[in-house]
């Protein structure tokens, strides 16, 4: 009996023993798989919220919000099964170079993407924000904290392309002043088409934009591109244009199409284009109440109530 319990205590031991050998001899090994992570990999740091920590990264979960790393760059690329999400940046103050969001093609549904305190700078000829697959839905962009978006060269900095539609708005709960963006773009629209691009439909209906361009419209066409329909209800708009572009409206080059404006603070200035209009060189566009746009270059447009004037 006590050579039994002898060898079962010698038994255990030499288990107990073998189990601290594996634990202690595997420790560094352990943590370098920890910390050795692969470049779509995810840490989770609270329920529903998740870091990217670098890398190209496909986002494939509904409903969730992700957070980059205070050194992210790459190419965010966000599902065709995905129909809400939310992304973040490290901090307003935080710039994340050479980044860009995309949305995948095949999409049966609209997207509904919340940015929060995110400020992208776009790769080379890269568009900040690329709905062009997001298709004809009701696809929405909602603006929480304080963001900034900007293209690069040819292209918009949220590509709104023509068949595209796309409404932006403060998240909810928050007043404009809440949700506050600053948008840049050059050849390309700020938000809208490409350089040669028309845009598609554009309705904004809340937040506080400071949009800028050149020979693109803030808001509208690319260089030599005009606006689809553009819809303003609501929301504190500085649209400033420092070279050919519109303000809203048509490209260096392109015409302004039909511009409807329900409500809001609007300015929209432009050094040789229309505030609200065509570009150099473009016919102007269609507002409200259906008034051709006739007004020369080097003007403002002002409202009055419901009526628009230059």
């Amino acid at each position: 009996m006590n050579e039994r319990l002898s060898m079962k205590t010698i038994l255990i031991a030499a288990a107990l023993l073998f189990i601290l050998f594996l634990y202690s001899g595997n420790e560094s090994y352990a943590m370098s798989e920890t910390l050795s992570l692969p470049e779509d990999s995810l840490v989770e740091i609270t329920s529903g919220t998740a870091i990217i920590p670098k890398g190209n990264f496909t986002i494939v979960e509904n409903n969730k919000r992700f957070e980059l790393s205070e050194g992210y760059s790459g190419n965010i690329t966000i599902s065709k099964d995905v129909s809400q999400v939310t992304i973040a940046g490290y901090s307003s103050n935080v710039v994340h170079w050479d980044t860009k969001i995309t949305i995948e093609a095949g999409r049966d549904k609209a997207i509904e993407l919340t940015i929060e305190n995110l400020y992208i700078r776009a790769p080379f000829v890269e568009n900040g924000i690329d709905f062009s697959n997001a298709g004809m839905f009701n696809n929405k962009l909602y603006i929480s904290g304080y963001n900034s978006v900007e293209g690069i060269n040819e292209c918009a900095a949220i590509h709104v392309p023509n068949g595209i539609q796309l409404t932006i708005n403060k998240a909810e709960g928050l007043t404009d002043d809440e949700a506050q963006i600053s948008i840049k773009g050059y050849s390309g629209a700020g938000i809208g088409g490409d350089s040669k691009e028309n845009s598609g439909r554009i309705i904004i209906d809340g937040g506080t934009f400071v949009v800028r361009s050149s020979s693109g419209a803030c808001i509208g066409g690319g260089f030599e591109g005009s606006n689809d329909e553009i819809i303003i209800n609501g929301g504190n708009l500085a649209a400033n244009n420092d070279f050919y572009g519109a303000g809203i409206g048509g490209g260096d080059n392109g015409h302004g199409g039909v511009i409807t404006i329900n409500g809001g603070i609007i300015t929209a200035v432009s050094s040789s284009g229309a505030g609200i209009g065509g570009g150099n060189n473009g016919d102007g566009g269609v507002d409200h109440n259906k008034w051709r746009n006739s007004c020369s270059n080097w003007f403002n447009w002002y409202r009055r109530g419901n009526r628009w004037f230059c």
